[in-house]
C-alpha cells in the first residue's frame, strides 16, 4: 500500500516537473517570436547550382531587405528546421537561402538571432559584416547587396 502510494506521489511529481518545463518552453518560443518581430533585416543567399559536376557551388549574396523588413516572413516560415538541426544547411525560404536573422542589440550593433554553422561565410561582429571572409560595415553591407543587386 505504502508503495503504491509512493509511486503515484513520484509519477505526479515527474508530471509536474515536465509541465513546468513545456511551459518555460514556451515562455521562450514566444520570446524568441517577439525578437524575430522586432527584427531588421534577413540576409539570404541564393544558392547557384554548379555549372559541371565538381565544381564548387556559388552563391549569390542579397539581402531581400524590402521584402523582409519587419513581418515579411513569419517567424514559422524563418523557424523551420532550425530547432532541431542547429548545425544543419542553409535553409531554404522562399527560393532563398536563409544565412542569419539579425536583431539590434541596443547599442546600435546587430547581432545574429538564427544562423546555421552552415552558413560560415556571414558573420556579424558589432556594426561590421563579414562576407566571404571581407569585413564590411553596416552600411557598406547595405549599400552593396540591400537593394537585391
Amino acid at each position: 500500500m505504502r508503495q503504491s502510494i509512493a509511486i503515484a506521489l513520484i509519477a505526479t511529481l515527474v508530471a509536474l516537473s515536465a509541465r513546468g518545463r513545456a511551459c518555460e518552453k514556451c515562455e521562450s518560443r514566444s520570446s524568441d517570436d517577439a525578437q524575430i518581430r522586432s527584427a531588421t533585416l534577413v540576409v539570404v543567399a541564393k544558392r547557384l547550382s554548379p555549372k559541371k559536376p565538381g565544381d564548387p557551388i556559388q552563391h549569390d549574396y542579397r539581402v531581400l531587405v524590402r521584402k523582409v523588413l519587419k513581418g515579411g516572413l513569419s517567424s514559422k516560415e524563418l523557424r523551420l528546421n532550425y530547432e532541431n538541426d542547429m548545425c544543419g544547411p542553409v535553409e531554404e525560404i522562399q527560393g532563398g537561402w536563409i544565412a542569419a536573422l539579425l536583431v539590434p542589440t541596443g547599442d546600435g550593433a546587430y547581432r545574429p538571432l538564427l544562423a546555421t554553422c552552415g552558413s560560415s561565410y556571414l558573420a556579424v561582429v558589432g556594426q561590421k559584416v563579414a562576407v566571404d571572409g571581407r569585413w564590411l560595415t553596416f552600411d557598406e553591407f547595405i549599400s552593396k547587396y540591400g537593394q537585391g543587386r
